[in-house]
């Protein structure tokens, strides 16, 4: 199903297209890519990519990130313990958060938890469906009679 290409017409439109001159950007869009990149180099580290971080704000963010993730996917029985035993001024304030956090756990564990996981499966088959028709319709498009 490979479409037959003269090679004669492809050397000739090779030749013809390297009779061209190079084309050159104009000013104002070199002046503007470029004020762009210095703008881009003067940002600091925060406000790049996170590829562009130094080794060790990525490493701190990965791992206030994998506390974050661990405490509000359930697994609050070590900040449980620490906030039973604390007796400091700041107690009522701590069980207040850890109330909030209980809830949170309850509503994640009945009602949130089936929303995503149906949400994911119903995403993953509207994808999968997407993915087959465009297949199909790729398929017929290129097809020929």
């Amino acid at each position: 199903m490979q479409p037959e290409i003269d090679q004669s017409l492809e050397r000739l439109i090779h030749q013809e297209l390297r009779k061209l001159p190079p084309v050159k950007a104009p000013e104002a869009l070199s002046a503007r890519v470029l004020a762009t990149v210095r703008a881009r180099r003067s940002l600091p580290w925060w406000q790049t990519s996170i590829w562009q971080w130094p080794s060790y704000a990525r490493t701190a963010f990965l791992i206030a990130l994998a506390i974050a993730v661990a405490v509000i996917t359930g697994s609050p029985w070590w900040a449980g313990e620490v906030a039973a035993n604390y007796s400091g001024p700041l107690a009522q304030t701590t069980q207040l958060i850890g109330s909030l956090g209980n809830a949170f756990v309850v509503l994640w564990k009945t009602l949130l938890q089936n929303v995503v996981l149906f949400g994911l499966a119903f995403t993953a088959m509207l994808y999968l469906f997407c993915l087959g028709a465009g297949t199909v319709f790729v398929r017929l498009a290129v097809r020929r009679s």
